[in-house]
């Protein structure tokens, strides 16, 4: 029986624990869901498949280059991270700025962007590692 009590008293501990961790994290676009809408009309002008890279600028080259690769599909935003699995998830509007999500806690990562014709460019970081730098892709098809 007391066995189970301090498991049972662990768990809550280490609930408080992780939930504390959780809240104490900046409220940016990449530790929030996906929203059910974005923030403008969306655009299908920039719809097709992508592929591009991300590459770390930082002086301590910590995160190694990697390939992202996705489709836009009626202003829809779905992009995939190869090195670990992150997917990006947003929109895209009809002037070219991107309102991008990720799915990985793990990582924190935050993109920001913007598209011209076929090319789309910008900004990337990580909340939780030193990474940051710059990404890019280019349509390979509509």
């Amino acid at each position: 029986m007391y066995t189970f009590f301090s498991s049972l008293i662990g768990l809550f501990v280490l609930s408080l624990y992780i939930e504390s961790a959780r809240t104490a994290l900046p409220d940016t676009a990449f530790h929030l869901a996906l929203p059910i809408a974005p923030s403008f009309t969306p655009t299908t002008s920039f719809d097709g498949t992508w592929e591009g890279m991300h590459v770390d600028e930082n002086d301590k080259h910590t995160c190694l280059p990697s390939k992202v690769v996705g489709t836009i599909r009626n202003g829809f935003v779905s992009f995939h991270i190869s090195h670990d699995n992150s997917t990006l998830k947003g929109w895209i509007s009809e002037t070219g700025e991107l309102e991008i999500y990720s799915d990985s806690m793990q990582w924190g990562y935050h993109f920001s962007g913007s598209a011209s014709h076929d090319a789309l460019t910008g900004e990337w970081e990580m909340s939780n590692a030193p990474c940051n730098g710059h990404w890019s892709m280019s349509r390979v098809s509509v």
